[in-house]
């Protein structure tokens, strides 16, 4: 079992979909792995493998009062986390009461500041009554997915336009670093890969090969590598004429939350992360998010394609103008 403890001040916390502003917090995140022997036969040293884990959210905070959240009367209750379990706003419960969880560690927080989400099973959040122009809240909550090391790709209040609006704006992305580029591929069987920076492969990790020019036979694509450097790597191809650029990964796919705490009509809303492999596109989308009309939150996870180097969001409303207070964080998965 490992703990880290972070103690701060005007930090932000989205809890499904509510956003609680801290004025002085203390987070203490816990992480506890289960293992089990797997040390060949005749060597040196001792070998685990993974067989799973659980990570939890501790957080004792105070709150803003001038920012308290929509659906607390009194000040003193668990609604605002109950509620995001309850599929009628009553007492039915949804058949999987998962909620996602996105810390924002700073009060002036922009697109590209870190951020840390997760996906939450059923913890409690208890607001206590303000006293001395503040509010108190304690919360527990355990992760059912990794604690996620991510990027802010927007967090805004604007009245967005009926269609599709993009942020950033459309020809530029939020770098969540990745991606490294490709300086060459020699003329070698296996060819011999350089980046232009380190590139953070491991030895038998699938890489994705894309936008690499001039090589024969052609390299883009999926292979297992082999690391020789911190800038080096081999992959399995026969190269007669070696080529040029490109960037290569390892990403497994994308992590992605967000969390609207603020909706000002009734526009059905469409939400999906869109990934490229350069800042100005083209881009597509990663993770596409189910309509929704009202205040809304979601997590999910995408291993179709690997994750790519630059992320923007795109948000198409049926009508508008129509002020939305959002909140978008991912990252791409990086393999163990």
């Amino acid at each position: 079992m490992a703990a880290t403890r972070i103690v701060g001040k005007n930090a932000r916390m989205y809890v499904g979909d509510v956003a609680l502003y801290l004025r002085m917090f203390e987070m203490e995140n816990t992480m506890e792995l289960n293992t089990e022997e797997a040390t060949a036969f005749g060597v040196d040293w001792q070998e685990f493998a993974l067989i799973d884990g659980t990570v939890s959210m501790g957080v004792n905070a105070f709150m803003d009062e001038t920012r308290p959240p929509d659906d607390t009367s009194d000040l003193v209750t668990d609604a605002a986390y109950v509620n995001t379990f309850q599929a009628d706003g009553g007492s039915v419960f949804k058949s999987d009461p998962e909620v996602p969880i996105i810390f924002v560690p700073g009060n002036t927080a922009a697109a590209g500041d870190k951020a840390f989400f997760m996906d939450s099973i059923l913890g409690s959040v208890a607001i206590a009554a303000p006293r001395g122009g503040l509010q108190r809240l304690r919360g527990r909550f355990e992760g059912s997915q990794s604690l996620r090391a991510g990027f802010i790709i927007a967090q805004t209040e604007f009245a967005f336009s009926s269609g599709d609006n993009f942020l950033p704006v459309p020809t530029t992305g939020i770098d969540v670093g990745i991606n490294a580029a490709i300086t060459s591929s020699s003329v070698a069987n296996p060819t011999v890969i350089t980046t232009t920076t380190p590139h953070g492969i491991k030895t038998g990790q699938t890489v994705t090969i894309e936008g690499h020019s001039g090589s024969t036979p052609p390299i883009n694509g999926t292979h297992i590598a082999t690391r020789t450097g911190a800038s080096t790597l081999t992959i399995p191809v026969n190269v007669t004429v070696g080529g040029t650029g490109g960037t290569i990964t390892n990403s497994l796919g994308t992590a992605i939350a967000y969390c609207v705490y603020k909706k000002t009509g009734s526009a059905d809303v469409i939400l999906d992360l869109e990934d490229s492999v350069a800042t100005g596109g083209p881009y597509a989308t990663s993770s596409l998010f189910p309509l929704f009309a009202g205040i809304s939150a979601d997590y999910r996870e995408d291993t179709v394609d690997a994750g790519k180097r630059f992320h923007r969001i795109r948000i198409n409303l049926s009508s508008g103008p129509e002020t939305l207070g959002i909140v978008v964080v991912s990252t791409n998965i990086r393999p163990a």
